[in-house]
């Protein structure tokens, strides 16, 4: 039907009868498109953008410096997408065919691809920004995507949570996407199938598999159009697939994925033992885990401004880390983009053993090396984020640190709707958002809630699942305080 998404079980989009003749455009030449690559490339892996790719891509060079900047309002609201943006139509065929419509206008190939993608990459980041990287964008950037009804984004009756933010943005990005559909444009569609699939509410199998199927054909264009990139940028690639059969419930769970990104970064990350000690009061040292990769003694790596970290109650006999004999620690990478993608590996790694080993002691005890050694380096702001949320889910089963994860999912979770002094900005938060598995907003708010609940803090759980509209728990914590009324 016309309010199925953007090539989710449907065919390709109808050609767009437009009143407007096609424009007389020049195309770029073979070298200014080579150069404007370099540009798509630093935008998908959040780089600044200082290079220009010629008169005949000006525009969409324009657009991804913009983006890179976090600027996503000013690409939205140019006069050149005000036809597709302005007057949000009720079905999704009518976003389409206004997406076609404007290709047509801008000449149908090379020069018209590029701005359609980065139109949709502008959109697609504003999304991930309002509703997973944060802080909220400001009202009036969120009132360039407004009237689009969440509808639009059903999926086989599965209607996307009530609590996503900037719903429009995501329908404009899909349907931008969908009409460039090569070059960059297959990148940013496997980014926008995944985020659309991760929206739903209840994400059932056959909805899953639909998105699947979409998700591997434009995995396979956007390695072809990646062949000859570096290794790092390619391992990326692999990263994100492997995180959207992780969260699309593929079996595997996206593991095959992340142990071939580590291999094409050539990244060692396996588990070994080594001697140290786990306890203020510990007299002898036990054979620990770590990742292989901790092989330095010296040297430093570059450090960037990340969230704060929550201390252990002074009460607590665990040490911070594990204080191995050896004093040995991080390899040192001057590179702060290399050690990023090695943190984003290593908690991909993680997350597989959490994904294939039964929820107890023993599997905890196997991902808590992989989160100290992204810890050890706070080289990106969320990246750095998601290594905390995930020991504070390790942390959270043991009586010694409950408190601190708890204190410290706040802190996450406050993170997402405002911005301190010293914080990162938005468009360095954004960088890895799509290579980490981090939560939505209101899904850390559930996850705050029932830490505090745990801890028996009642009236402040209460209050948090008020936010997200779990009521019979509210009901629940609130009797369990006391309240009757």
């Amino acid at each position: 039907s016309d309010d199925e998404l953007f090539g989710v079980g449907l065919g390709d989009l109808s050609v767009a009868v437009d009143d407007d003749t096609a424009a007389d455009v020049a195309e770029p030449s073979a070298a200014e498109l080579e150069t404007f690559r370099a540009v798509e490339l630093a935008c998908l892996e959040g780089r600044r953008i200082d290079t220009e790719a010629g008169a005949a891509l000006a525009i969409g060079s324009g657009w991804y410096a913009q983006i890179s900047e976090g600027a996503y309002g000013d690409v939205i609201r140019d006069a050149l997408l005000k036809a597709v943006v302005e007057r949000p139509p009720l079905k999704v065929s009518a976003i389409a065919d206004r997406c076609q419509a404007l290709m047509t206008r801008r000449g149908g190939q090379a020069r018209a691809r590029a701005e359609l993608t980065a139109a949709g990459a502008a959109c697609l980041r504003l999304y991930q920004q309002a509703n997973y990287s944060g802080p909220l964008p400001s009202d009036e950037t969120l009132n360039l995507v407004e009237g689009y009804a969440p509808k639009l984004l059903d999926v086989g009756g599965d209607a996307p949570s009530p609590f996503v933010a900037a719903p429009g943005a995501l329908t404009l990005a899909l349907a931008l996407l969908e009409a460039a559909n090569e070059g960059a444009a297959s990148w940013w569609l496997v980014r926008a199938k995944t985020l659309h699939a991760r929206c739903l509410v209840t994400g059932s199998h056959r909805v899953c598999g639909t998105f699947i199927e979409s998700v591997n054909k434009h995995a396979a264009d956007a390695r072809t159009w990646l062949a000859g990139a570096s290794n790092d940028t390619r391992a990326l690639l692999e990263l994100e697939i492997g995180l959207a059969e992780h969260f699309l419930d593929e079996p595997g769970r996206g593991r095959a994925h992340f142990r071939e990104a580590a291999a094409i970064a050539s990244l060692n990350l396996t588990l070994e033992g080594s001697m140290g000690k786990r306890t203020k009061f510990q007299v002898d040292s036990k054979p620990q885990l770590r990742v292989a990769e901790t092989t330095t003694t010296e040297g430093t790596t570059p450090t960037a401004q990340v969230p704060e970290s929550s201390d252990l109650n002074e009460d607590s006999v665990l040490l911070e880390d594990v204080a191995f004999d050896d004093k040995k620690r991080r390899a040192n990478v001057k590179d702060a983009r290399r050690a990023a993608l090695t943190s984003c590996v290593a908690l991909a790694l993680c997350l597989d053993v959490r994904n294939t080993n039964p929820d107890d002691g023993l599997t905890n005890d196997e991902m808590r090396p992989y989160v100290a050694f992204a810890l050890a380096s706070p080289v990106d702001w969320l990246v750095h984020s998601a290594a905390l949320l995930q020991r504070c889910r390790i942390e959270a089963h043991s009586v010694y640190s409950a408190d601190r994860a708890a204190l410290q999912l706040e802190v996450l979770a406050n993170q997402h709707v405002s911005q301190k002094p010293g914080d990162a900005s938005p468009q360095d938060r954004i960088a890895f958002a799509s290579c980490v598995d981090y939560p939505s907003r209101w899904e850390l708010d559930g996850e705050v809630a029932h830490a505090m609940a745990s801890l028996g803090a009642f009236v402040s759980a209460a209050e948090r699942f008020k936010k997200i509209h779990e009521w019979d728990l509210v009901i629940e914590l609130y009797a369990a305080a006391g309240r009757r009324e």
